[in-house]
């Protein structure tokens, strides 16, 4: 296994130097009266010169530990994901076989759940049928209120939903199952809220700084400090 030395930013000789110089470079400039003159515009230009410098070198500091691990965390991903292809296509494959039989399994339930259902229904239709033979005959009320019972259990049985099997399972498809994603797709932009639109900040930026006048824009300049 590789080891990995990990170095105490603030114990680098290297950075404390170039921190030292940043420091050293404020002198008076730091005091909460300060304020840029004549005199004091060309060492203000020379401290933001060296504060530059000394990050630019702290930085290089930090890439020169930070790089190697860098790169070798790229090349054991690339390891790793050579390893993990094929298992992927694999696992990917075997989704889609056990997907296929929990489905064929499902629509062989709710065709079972339908004729045992089909049958249900002939079973209290002919009832229902022999009830109203006999309550014509014996002209009875009850045997009439018998028959709308039995209809409206009809009535129940149709309209009820069709039984939805578990389609966990345990033993050779513990790890696969099948469950609802919702997708969506635009069908008319016209219709979304606004709270789901976004700006493209990136986008604004270089667009704006390319001179383009965006309508719904207030667009404005202002002066930056920059040092070299």
């Amino acid at each position: 296994m590789t080891q990995l030395h990990i170095v105490e930013v603030e114990k680098d000789v290297q950075i404390q130097k170039s921190y030292q110089m940043y420091l050293d470079s404020l002198g008076e400039f730091t005091k909460p009266d300060f304020i840029v003159t004549v005199e004091t515009i060309e060492p203000v230009s020379d401290t933001l010169k060296a504060i530059k410098l000394s990050m630019k070198e702290i930085e290089a500091r930090r890439k020169e530990i930070t790089n190697p691990l860098d790169e070798a965390k790229k090349a054991a991903i690339v390891q790793q994901n050579k390893l993990l292809s094929p298992m992927v296509q694999i696992e990917k494959q075997l989704k889609i076989k056990v997907g296929d039989y929990i489905s064929e399994k499902q629509r062989i339930q709710e065709e079972y759940d339908r004729k045992l259902r089909e049958e249900e229904i002939a079973k209290k239709e002919a009832a229902k049928k022999e009830i109203m033979e006999q309550a014509e005959i014996n002209e009875s009320e009850l045997a009439l209120d018998d028959a709308i019972k039995i209809d409206e259990k009809i009535e129940d049985l149709k309209t009820a939903p069709i039984t939805k099997i578990s389609t966990g399972h345990r033993g050779a498809f513990s790890g696969a199952y099948q469950r609802s994603v919702k997708k969506w797709r635009v069908v008319d932009i016209k219709k979304i809220p606004e709270r789901y639109f976004t700006l493209n900040e990136k986008l604004i930026n270089a667009n704006v700084r390319a001179g383009e006048q965006i309508p719904g824009l207030r667009i404005w300049e202002e002066k930056i400090t920059v040092s070299k």
